[in-house]
């Protein structure tokens, strides 16, 4: 779980996910957090969050963020602000969802059927 300041400034995240990520409050407040984003999806997270900042809406996006380890595994990744009664964002609160058994499976499932797909196509020639 995690929390942010209305600017999108993380100020909180718990103890499981410190836990994961090896390392201490101090180094994932504000926009360290960025630091464990994989290379690849760090403009595309960038963007994704400041443009929900932006129009105070709800974020949803998948990632990858490296833990302790050293490895990257895929995350959902969600927040939702909360509102006072203007409208305005107060904080948003969020959660990480570990999604990475599910990607890694789908992509095994999208090579089998690549390779399905070829065999099949090899055959009549083969006849």
């Amino acid at each position: 779980m995690w929390r942010a300041t209305p600017d999108g400034q993380i100020d909180y995240v718990n103890k499981r996910l410190l836990e994961y990520f090896g390392s201490p409050l101090e180094e994932i407040i504000g926009w360290g957090w960025m630091e464990k984003v994989h290379p690849d999806d760090v403009a595309f997270k960038v963007q994704s969050w400041l443009s929900n900042l932006e129009a105070m809406t709800s974020d949803d996006a998948n990632c990858r963020f490296q833990g302790a380890d050293g490895a990257y595994r895929w995350f959902n990744l969600r927040g939702e602000p909360l509102r006072d009664s203007d409208g305005s964002v107060q904080n948003w609160y969020g959660v990480l969802i570990d999604i990475d058994n599910q990607k890694r499976a789908e992509e095994k499932s999208r090579e089998s059927e690549l390779k399905l797909r070829q065999i099949i196509e090899a055959v009549p020639g083969l006849v």
